[in-house]
């Protein structure tokens, strides 16, 4: 699927035993480190961070629990950016960092801005029901009950249609927004808009076609044009999984390519192709206000539901406190930017979860204990 996955760092229940990191309401689980950093004596510095991640990432990687890259950048200078394992197993070709991976739900994130972009430019209000945008949706009740803001944090009612039989039968045919929407327009809310909280892959797909009716643009080229070739990512995009270019991974779940098992291409609900470089770009463009403005930082960020003890940024119109996770069989994917925006964490692993979370925590706990 590619899509499932969740803001923030989360972890929930397993989808045929794979960590999904859906949200489980306003309470999040926070993954577990490697354990084999308890061997590694912890950094004092960031020269010896460095040395202890690409120590860790040697030892995961032999040991078969790791195939991917890291980037961790200080004021957007990294500090290492490093890559493991093989890109593609059977023509024996090593990831790098230049690799584009499946990001999963990272991918959410191009969603946000995107809508935000619109928002700014006056075509779109958060509190309106996006029936009012997306008038050919076919469920009429629900198009006239739940609003943008509601769909964009999960809290609309719509289903997560990451149901992997349901995508596995299909995935051929999903090639554009509309072969998703009868996967889930029929269905019913779950519960009353705004009331609760749940993961919802369905209300992101109608954030796009939301995208595609107001700026009258392919969700696909929209993105490209106002976020991916901006921010300057070179190495991204949502290249269809039966010919993808020579520099994308393949997926593996326990050895197994599982490529062709997600949708042929990628969503607004997740299943962008990128490298670690480039996610390094789209976080200075969106800091610097190269796509959305410093207020729509602002809403940007408050769209993640974070912990209770989630530490505030040090300046508000600052992209910081802020992480987004994606996972599915044969991806995983971290991004966190700290409180103060200085330190910057990107993960991608071409394996199943928790991959690339478990990185994340383990240097996310070495900064801390550098902090001290």
């Amino acid at each position: 699927m590619g899509m499932t996955g969740a803001q923030e760092v989360t972890a929930g229940p397993s989808e045929k035993n794979q960590t999904d990191h859906r949200l489980q309401g306003p309470g999040m689980l926070r993954p577990e480190p490697f354990p084999e950093a308890k061997e590694i004596a912890p950094p004092k510095n960031e020269t010896e961070l460095a040395a202890a991640v690409e120590k860790l990432g040697n030892q995961v990687a032999a040991a078969g629990r790791f195939s991917g890259a890291v980037l961790l950048a200080r004021d957007g200078k990294p500090l290492v950016e490093k890559a493991w394992g093989l890109a593609d197993r059977a023509r024996h070709v090593a990831n790098t960092t230049e690799t584009s991976f499946d990001v999963g739900s990272l991918g959410k994130l191009i969603t946000q801005i995107a809508i935000l972009q619109l928002v700014q430019a006056g075509k779109l209000s958060l509190e309106e029901p996006f029936g009012k945008y997306l008038t050919d949706y076919p469920n009429r009740d629900v198009a006239s009950k739940v609003t943008l803001r509601q769909l964009l944090v999960h809290a609309s009612g719509m289903g997560d249609i990451a149901d992997a039989a349901t995508l596995e039968a299909k995935a051929g045919s999903l090639r554009t927004l509309k072969d998703f929407v009868p996967l889930f327009a029929s269905d019913a809310l779950a519960f009353p808009p705004g009331s609760q909280m749940r993961y919802s892959n369905a209300g992101y797909v109608v954030l796009g076609r939301v995208i595609e009716a107001v700026s009258r643009q392919d969700y696909y080229n929209y993105a490209e044009k106002n976020i991916l070739e901006p921010a300057g990512m070179k190495h991204s995009g949502f290249f269809d999984r039966d010919r993808l270019p020579a520099t994308a991974a393949r997926s593996y779940d326990h050895g197994v390519d599982v490529t062709t098992m997600h949708p042929v291409r990628g969503a607004p609900a997740g299943g962008l192709q990128a490298s670690v470089g480039d996610l390094l770009q789209l976080v200075a463009a969106i800091d610097t206000a190269k796509l959305i403005s410093k207020q729509s930082i602002v809403e940007l960020r408050d769209l993640v539901p974070r912990p209770p003890n989630a530490p505030p940024p040090v300046d508000a119109t600052r992209f910081a406190a802020y992480g987004i996770a994606g996972g599915a069989p044969g991806v995983s994917a971290q991004l966190n930017v700290d409180a103060s925006a200085r330190y910057t964490r990107i993960v991608l692993c071409n394996g199943s979860p928790p991959m690339a979370s478990s990185m994340a925590a383990t240097i996310g706990d070495w900064l801390k204990q550098m902090a001290k």
